[in-house]
């Protein structure tokens, strides 16, 4: 497919001009890049990590900051910096603290994804949890997975779900999983 046709190519540049016509003006602004993601194995040039970009009062200029973190977190920390409560109780917690001072807030954040048969022809129940090394998804309903070494393998080339050398660590993080609220 054409690079110019593909959806991230239009979220992107519709993204790009708005910021760029917005930029001296107050804005919260969801720029989601549907498809292709992990753990779909995308195809370069959409196979990179999408960031979280954050202006404000508050927040430091050109930090790079990489605790793990969610898109369960985003709630939070818009009602945080907001000043308001959160009208039910959710899994994430507010980025505000980490933001404001860099110093890490955990040690791994979690994210899940249930897709119906009707949106990509199987059920899936996908649980992704990541530490600043690892990152393991679980597909429940199968039990298969990928585990990649964020360190070693940035790329996510090689999954070490099966492989023996991962097998404590595959552990560790599916233990991380497993500690999910039941609700």
């Amino acid at each position: 497919m054409p690079v110019a046709w593909h959806n991230s190519t239009w979220v992107g540049n519709r993204t790009i001009d708005y910021l760029r016509a917005h930029r001296q003006e107050p804005f919260c602004l969801w720029a989601s890049f549907p498809d292709p993601h992990q753990p779909f194995d995308a195809p370069a040039p959409w196979c990179y990590r999408v960031a979280l970009l954050v202006e404000g009062p508050g927040v430091p200029a050109g930090q790079c900051i990489g605790d793990p973190v969610s898109t369960l977190d985003l709630a939070p920390t818009l009602c945080d910096d907001a000043g308001s409560e959160l009208p039910v109780p959710v899994h994430g917690r507010s980025l505000r603290g980490l933001i404001e001072s860099g110093h890490p807030q955990r040690d791994f954040a979690r994210s899940e994804w249930h897709l119906r048969p009707s949106r990509s022809g199987v059920e899936l129940q996908l649980q992704t949890v990541r530490t600043r090394r690892h990152k393991l998804t679980v597909e429940q309903i199968s039990g298969a997975g990928e585990l990649y070494d964020l360190q070693e393998d940035p790329g996510e080339m090689h999954n070490g779900f099966d492989d023996p050398a991962y097998a404590a660590v595959r552990r560790e993080l599916l233990d991380m999983i497993a500690e999910r609220p039941a609700d």
